[in-house]
This record gives C-alpha cells, structure tokens and sequence, in this order.
C-alpha cells in the first residue's frame, strides 16, 4: 500500500515530505482498520479532488467501545497516538461510526487551498 500511495502522489504533485506525511498517516489508520476488523475485509482509497488528496479506511469490525479523542495521550500511554499522529499531518480527520468504522482524511497539496493551522496542535474533525 504505501508503495502504490506514495508513487500516486508523485504523480499527483506532491513533494517528497508531503508525501511521508500523508503515506504515514495512511499507514495508521489501515494499521487501526486491521486491528479492529476482526479478520473482516479492511478498505482502504486514496483520492486526489481540486488540489486536496482524500484517503479513507474503512474496517466491518465491532468499532470502538469509547469515542476516540485526537488528543495525544501522557508519555507513559501503551496506545492511543494513531489518531493525534493523523491529525498532526493531515489537515482535517473525520471518524464515522456505522456497521464497523470508516476513517476519512485529507490534506491540500497546494499551499495556497490549505487552512493556516498550528502544525504543534492537532485538530480534531467532526466526528
């Protein structure tokens, strides 16, 4: 996956370091999709739309038993980073809680199409 992520957004435009972030963060949440899928098939789709790369995964699992916070957990934390790292790197991270849980993301190649934002905070995206 990361391999074919990566070569689209080369194709796409996007820099080298636009490209780790978002190939990351892509990596996260099929990481978090696969855990929670129960052996269920995981989705994952990466799309490019007016300059901004879309990427979702989506798992058939039980979902999450708590809502999830994009809050960075304490240091001494076993878990619980996937979703502060996405946030960190992507301009805006949605989670929808239907039949399993579909994760969506984004962020603008184009500088200019992106929202100024403190790149320290993560932002958390309507759920």
């Amino acid at each position: 996956m990361r391999h074919e992520l990566r070569a689209y957004l080369a194709l796409q435009g996007a820099t080298k370091a636009e490209a780790a972030d978002i190939v990351l963060a892509a990596q996260e949440a099929a990481k978090n999709a696969l855990r929670a899928s129960l052996s269920r098939p995981v989705t994952v789709a990466a799309w490019m739309a007016d300059g901004v790369v879309w990427v979702s995964a989506r798992d058939h699992g039980h979902g999450l038993a708590a809502r999830p916070s994009m809050r960075c957990p304490g240091p001494w934390s076993t878990h619980g980073r996937g979703l502060c790292l996405m946030s960190a790197l992507m301009d805006e991270v949605q989670i929808e809680h239907r039949r399993g849980t579909r994760l969506v993301m984004c962020r603008g190649l184009d500088r200019r199409l992106r929202p100024p934002r403190d790149r320290g905070a993560p932002r958390q995206g309507a759920a």
